[in-house]
């Protein structure tokens, strides 16, 4: 499949904007007091404790993986493209936790942005062997190999 072919970039970015946004508006909607939430026995008290969890994980997997669909237009495969990805989406996740306190009913929580780290390095993964299933690594040459007239090169040939 080689480098992924996207027809539309720019239907890309705004796909990335409108869902950005509402990620944006639904993680800052007041929560309603949990005394006023129906109990309906260990099944609302399991989706209460982890549903929230999975939503920062499966929220952020998407985010990420539209943030990097648009990215590899202008950039090729390397470590300081996958690290800008993350950096974008971990630094994020940290403002959009940290404003929640200034929400009614709603508080930051590290377990929440430990979980939208897990869902952006889950997604990173998945695009890279996605996108580039057959590339090796790009520090794999040169890690094994030795610049010419080295003695570790010399050592090498004999």
């Amino acid at each position: 499949m080689g480098y992924l072919r996207l027809s539309q970039p720019r239907f890309l970015r705004k796909v990335l904007v409108v869902y950005w946004s509402l990620l944006f508006v639904l993680t800052h909607v007041p929560k309603v007091p949990r005394h006023f939430a129906p109990e309906t026995g260990n099944l609302a008290e399991f989706a209460h404790k982890y549903g929230d969890k999975f939503a920062h994980f499966s929220g952020f997997f998407i985010l990420t993986v539209l943030l990097a669909c648009v990215m590899i237009q202008k950039a090729r495969r390397s470590l300081r493209w996958l690290s800008l990805v993350l950096l974008i989406v971990s630094l994020y996740g940290a403002i959009d936790e940290l404003s929640q306190g200034l929400v009614r009913n709603r508080h930051p929580d590290l377990l929440d942005w430990l979980a939208d780290l897990a869902g952006a390095s889950v997604a990173l993964t998945v695009f890279t062997l996605w996108v580039f299933p057959n590339a090796p690594p790009e520090s794999a040459n040169s890690a094994t190999t030795a610049p010419r007239g080295t003695a570790a090169s010399q050592e090498k040939h004999r």
